[in-house]
């Protein structure tokens, strides 16, 4: 039997605890996306083994191979190959956007004993035996009712569930439906352009937890990946006509943006140079591109924004 695992998830939690469960007392840990590099880069660097013949993982992330239309023959034929020759001390890990079992790479990978885990259909009680565990370790003390409340209210994400409690921990780890009402900012609200802002200002611990809530109320990745590119396309208009010489007046003129939005985004441009903000742009064309093409829209999302 390999040590092979698929594993679909929407919810970062739930993977990341998932990965941790099955690394555990594995120190050579080695993390790979598949957006970035080529699967037989991967595989040369997974055919090293220890001196010492320890355990190793390899975590593989944005893997496409095993769901969806396209075959990537060539691809998977070399993965097989590998994956038919693994080290019993080697336990590899592909983070898939999507896993379907009648596909003929996951048959011939199923057949050498691998595991699919999907996260995305757990039972209402393994999601609460994760969140016991999680509440425990943490040292958090909260009854069921005021949890499954707060689950309702942030939609049923539980990574917003999580970043929402923890928040909340800080002022007390005996957390009530007081707690939740005072320190917990769960209304639905449309917060697309609160977002925008914390990302342009850099806000990143604001913008993740606003980002959390509107996916929660299914704001899809595109349309904010929409908002985000035309609100840079603007400041980039407004900063590369300052930097020519032109008066407020005269960008105005000729752009029609009144004088408010104009203040408003020279000061957000004093962040940014015209280089760094031109890179934002082609990089936000790029995510689109990686969604349309079957990447994770959360995953490739989030890890641009840490770029920026």
């Amino acid at each position: 039997m390999k040590n092979i695992y698929l594993i679909k998830s929407d919810s970062f939690f739930l993977l990341n605890n998932k990965i941790k469960e099955l690394t555990k007392d594995i120190k050579d840990i080695s993390k790979f996306d598949l957006d970035e590099v080529e699967i037989k880069d991967i595989i040369n660097d997974g055919s090293y083994y220890s001196l010492f013949n320890e355990n190793k993982a390899i975590i593989i992330s944005n893997t496409k191979y095993f769901g969806g239309k396209f075959l990537y023959e060539e691809e998977t034929s070399v993965l097989f190959d590998y994956l038919s020759k693994l080290d019993e001390n080697t336990i590899i890990i592909f983070i898939c956007n999507d896993i379907s079992k009648t596909k003929d790479i996951t048959k011939k990978v199923l057949s050498l004993g691998a595991s699919i885990i999907d996260l995305t259909s757990l039972k209402d009680e393994e999601i609460e035996d994760t969140l016991k565990k999680y509440f425990k370790d943490n040292n958090i003390n909260i009854d069921k009712k005021v949890c499954d409340e707060l689950y309702k209210r942030v939609g049923y994400n539980i990574d917003l569930l999580l970043s929402e409690i923890t928040k909340i921990s800080i002022v007390s780890n005996n957390i009530t439906i007081n707690d939740i009402n005072e320190y917990s900012n769960y209304e639905v609200e449309d917060i697309t352009f609160d977002f925008s802002n914390a990302v342009i200002s850099k806000n990143f611990r604001q913008a993740f937890e606003l980002l959390d809530k509107l996916i929660a109320t299914g704001v899809e990745i595109p349309v904010l990946i929409g908002v985000l590119a035309s609100a840079y396309t603007t400041m980039y208009i407004i900063k590369d006509a300052s930097q020519s010489g032109l008066s407020d007046a005269q960008i105005e003129e000729l752009t029609g943006y009144k004088s408010g939005r104009i203040y408003i985004n020279k000061k957000n441009g004093r962040i940014y140079t015209l280089d760094e903000i031109k890179d934002i742009i082609i990089g936000l064309s790029i995510v689109d591109k990686k969604i349309k093409t079957g990447s994770n829209p959360v995953y490739v999302f989030k890890e641009f924004l840490l770029n920026i």
